[in-house]
């Protein structure tokens, strides 16, 4: 390139940085979990430090259930989405200690009902809607119980694989945070799936 005009050269250089993913003189884009062990482990300090009485098991919890799905990516290939931090810190801030241990197996089966939980202190109403109830907004209301926690308890549908989303407030629709089985909707967001297991 060394004889060409100098636009072919600028062109081929700026090519060749793109290739590169190069950002700057002192920075790359990469991808790999040399660098998102380390992200997701300052969060999880971050998480502790809020709330020393958190469990292993709950830091996973919270860590998937607070992700960000991610609209349009392969459902395989994001996983539970892409973390999110500060949810994940609210998220454990408002658990300290007095959480069944319940909730961290997300939606599950006690004998002949299915039961559900859902965590947010800032709540007014929460309210389950899905196949199993024609996806009627008032026909399955969760109860508040302390420290920001929902419970509802449902009949257990016979075994079988069904969807839901939360109503929150009375017209904010999101997946289950708490159920880490999910598809796309049809509206362009996700909807949760929950497997009823059957009576061993």
């Amino acid at each position: 390139l060394a004889h060409s005009p100098v636009e072919t050269i600028r062109e081929a250089v700026s090519a060749e940085i793109r290739s590169r993913k190069l950002l700057g003189p002192a920075y790359q884009h990469v991808d790999g979990t040399s660098f998102a062990a380390p992200i997701v482990a300052g969060v999880v300090a971050q998480m502790l430090d809020a709330n020393p009485d958190l469990k292993p098991a709950a830091v996973k919890h919270i860590l998937l259930a607070s992700a960000n799905r991610l609209v349009g990516a392969d459902l395989y290939r994001q996983g539970f989405g892409m973390l999110n931090a500060r949810r994940a810190v609210e998220e454990a801030r408002r658990a300290p200690g007095g959480l069944p241990e319940a909730y961290f197996l997300g939606p599950h089966r006690e004998g002949d009902r299915m039961i559900f939980y859902y965590l947010d202190a800032a709540a007014g109403s929460v309210a389950l809607s899905g196949e199993f109830n024609g996806w009627n907004t008032h026909a399955t209301p969760f109860d508040r119980e302390p420290n920001g926690l929902w419970k509802v308890s449902i009949p257990c549908p016979r075994p079988s694989v069904f969807r839901y989303k939360l109503v929150v407030d009375g017209g904010r629709w999101i997946e289950d945070p708490n159920a880490l089985l999910k598809e796309e909707d049809p509206v362009g967001g996700f909807r949760s799936v929950v497997v009823v297991p059957k009576v061993a």
